[in-house]
This record gives structure tokens, C-alpha cells and sequence, in this order.
């Protein structure tokens, strides 16, 4: 699969991965990315359906991917399965630091295990991903470079934390309005 070595490669996934739940197919994604240039590892996002067979997902059903490896390094045929229970997980949110003052910095904190992609490196939240809203109908994302970030994301603190970190100095003004 890993054919363009220089580059990062898209790759279709039919005939290559089947996804069920609780035993009943369901549709997957139709291509797979590879993770960086050359590294044989390949991400892909399933979108989970709201219901399966008429009746809405719950905690615990089992989403199954099958990989169909038409010739593994040796030559043969081989199936890969990989089975996965569902959770309900809900990100919680955290400010540390000068709070709402003016001019001071706050440190914001977000436990979000959907957003941990990759257990073995540090992953990211991009700020355009939050909403501030304030007093005066202000309403914007903390990417405003009016909130003079430290990053231009939300940083895990660690590998497989789940919890990511920012430091924001609260701006005088947000698009013309205190």
C-alpha cells in the first residue's frame, strides 16, 4: 500500500475495510490518509450513524472494522479484526489563572477523548474550534488573534492525556467592542 514514499498517500478502502455494529453492516469511510510521509500507517474517521436497524446506538454496542489484506509480507491472505465498545464521553472545560481580567493571562483546559487520535504522540484542538462569548453580544473563536495565544491550538500535555492546554490573555477589546 505504502506506494509514493515521498509523499502522503490517500488510499480507497473498498474492498479493504468492512464496519459492522452489533453484527449489521454499516458504511464507512470511502478513503484512508496515511499519518505522514513514508510511515505505512494509515488514519481513518468512521461517522457512526444515529441509528442502526431502526433503533438509535447506546453505550456499550460494538463497532467491528475487518481489514482484508489481499497479501500480507508473506504472500497469504489475512484478516485483521479490531472491535471497539461504545462510550458516551463528554469533554469537560477548565479555566485556571486571571479568569475574566483584562490584560491577564488564563490557562484553558479541556478533557476531550474523542480528540486523543493517537495514543503514541501529542495531538491538537485548533482554537477555531471554541467559541467565546461575552458581555455586548461579543462572539467569536479564541483563533481571534485579538487573544493573543500561546499556540495556535490547544496542545495535549502528554501522549494519551486527553487533556489539552492553552494560555490566552484576555484582549481589551474583541472586534471593536469592550
Amino acid at each position: 500500500m505504502n506506494l509514493a514514499h515521498s509523499g502522503i498517500e490517500t488510499v480507497s478502502t473498498a474492498g479493504l475495510l468492512e464496519f459492522t455494529i452489533n453484527g449489521v453492516t454499516i458504511n464507512g469511510p470511502s478513503s484512508m490518509i496515511e499519518t505522514g510521509p513514508d510511515t505505512g500507517k494509515f488514519y481513518v474517521k468512521l461517522q457512526l450513524p444515529d441509528k442502526v436497524n431502526g433503533k438509535p446506538l447506546s453505550q456499550n454496542d460494538i463497532v467491528l472494522m475487518k481489514y482484508l489484506d489481499a497479501s500480507d509480507r508473506s504472500g497469504d491472505k489475512q484478516v485483521l479484526v479490531k472491535s471497539v465498545p461504545l462510550e458516551k464521553s463528554f469533554a469537560k472545560v477548565q479555566t485556571v489563572g486571571g479568569g475574566s481580567r483584562i490584560g491577564h493571562d488564563f490557562t484553558v483546559r479541556i478533557y476531550e477523548p474523542d480528540a486523543n487520535l493517537d495514543s503514541q504522540d501529542v495531538d491538537r484542538i485548533s482554537l477555531s474550534q471554541l467559541e467565546y462569548r461575552g458581555e455586548g453580544g461579543i462572539r467569536t473563536t479564541l483563533a481571534n488573534p485579538r487573544f493573543s495565544a500561546n499556540s495556535g491550538n490547544l496542545i495535549e500535555t502528554g501522549p494519551n492525556t486527553s487533556t489539552f492546554e492553552v494560555k490566552i490573555e484576555i484582549p481589551r477589546e474583541i472586534d471593536g467592542k469592550r
